[in-house]
């Protein structure tokens, strides 16, 4: 997997996270259930002829208890802080994650993750065939993708040693029970200055973490470029100082930092428990009452 492969599954990402439709997994999910049953002789005789230890009832069956609950972002009520902002702690996903299988039925759970999470989730496939029970899957759930004006590119199954595992930002080695955490976590803090009309109220905040010995790192221009720059690592705190509505909503979904502000002063941020699974993370919002 090369790195313009990994660039889609990003861009992927950053495009699925940004849909304002609240309820666009159900959708998905529910439209990938009607082809599963619509294709159930297909999958029938596709399973015979590749000698797979499973049934379409089980596949069906994994395919309705992992849909039943979402997690992200399942926490709706924000508070006021002082009257002047709104904050938060909710539940959100992580970005490209990497999900080491050798079953169909583990390949459709992680599918399924997928769409529910809104990470960009690769099936590093230990016994790959390109015409298997997996694969047919796959399309399924891309046609979704595309039914609803996503970028298929978000999900995709590659033969295990083709999955280079170090581009990803998690792995899970589902057989070890074991998680891989490539971001490097850090306490750093960052500041990203897209409204210049805004500086002077950036290096007050700024002010006040230099002297106590806390280095604020500052960004300025493309916003992309500084998300992206973020997110190399995983860390404490991140604000915007911007007054672009459409720049906020971008850099509060992007940013996997604990904290994601906007036109807040990084003093508020907090440490954070891990996610409730693997695939998600725990973030706290703090954006302006307008």
């Amino acid at each position: 997997m090369n790195d313009e492969q990994m660039m889609l599954k990003k861009n992927a990402y950053k495009f699925y996270n940004l849909s304002h439709d609240e309820q666009i997994a159900r959708k998905i999910l529910e439209y990938v259930r009607l082809r599963l049953v619509e294709n159930k002789d297909l999958f029938e005789d596709l399973i015979k002829i590749c000698g797979e230890k499973v049934t379409f009832e089980e596949l069906l069956n994994v395919f309705d208890e992992v849909s039943k609950d979402e997690l992200y972002k399942k926490e709706k009520k924000l508070l006021k802080v002082n009257d002047n902002y709104y904050s938060g702690i909710y539940t959100t996903s992580i970005g490209t994650i990497a999900v080491e299988v050798n079953n169909s039925k583990d390949a459709l759970k992680y599918l399924v993750e997928s769409i529910k999470s809104r990470n960009s989730v690769t099936i590093s496939d230990i016994d790959y065939m390109e015409n298997d029970v997996k694969n047919c899957l796959l399309l399924i759930f891309k046609s979704a993708l595309e039914k609803f004006e996503l970028d298929s590119n978000l999900i995709d199954i590659v033969p295990f040693e083709e999955c280079y595992y170090e581009n990803f930002d998690r792995i899970l080695v589902l057989d070890e029970n074991r998680v891989v955490y490539n971001k490097v976590a850090s306490d750093s803090l960052y500041i990203y200055l897209e409204d210049k009309n805004l500086e002077s109220a950036a290096y007050k905040d700024m002010l006040k973490f230099e002297v106590k010995g806390t280095k604020v790192h500052l960004l300025r221009g493309d916003i992309d470029e500084a998300i992206d720059r973020i997110n190399r690592k995983h860390y404490k705190a991140a604000s915007i100082y911007t007054s672009n509505g459409d720049a906020a909503y971008k850099f509060i979904n992007l940013v996997g930092a604990d904290n994601v502000f906007v036109n807040a002063s990084l003093e508020y941020a907090e440490s954070l428990e891990t996610g409730e699974s693997e695939i998600y993370q725990k973030k706290r919002i703090m954006y302006p009452v307008k």
